[in-house]
């Protein structure tokens, strides 16, 4: 979810220690020059998803790693419970 992906993310205006999601039409422009979302008119969840796969694919190699790294650890938490 490019929502969640921190490198992706913006600091929050009210609280700059906090990251917030940049929307998927500003994610878009600033990473593919690909304008999605237009005002007025409707959006298309082809054109989304689209632009949604591209960022995942300039990111994969670091993305995977993130996404294993929080995989063990949760592993490592739920073992020490046990």
């Amino acid at each position: 979810d490019t929502a969640k992906y921190e490198p992706l993310m913006k600091l929050d205006p009210k609280d700059p220690g906090q990251l917030v999601a940049k929307r998927l039409r500003d994610l878009a422009a600033e990473n593919l020059n690909l304008m999605i979302q237009r005002e007025g008119q409707e959006h298309c969840s082809v054109e989304d998803a689209g632009a949604a796969m591209e960022l995942y694919k300039q990111a994969r190699k670091k993305w995977e790693q993130v996404i294993e790294y929080k995989l063990n650890k949760t592993r490592a938490i739920q073992e020490q419970k046990q």
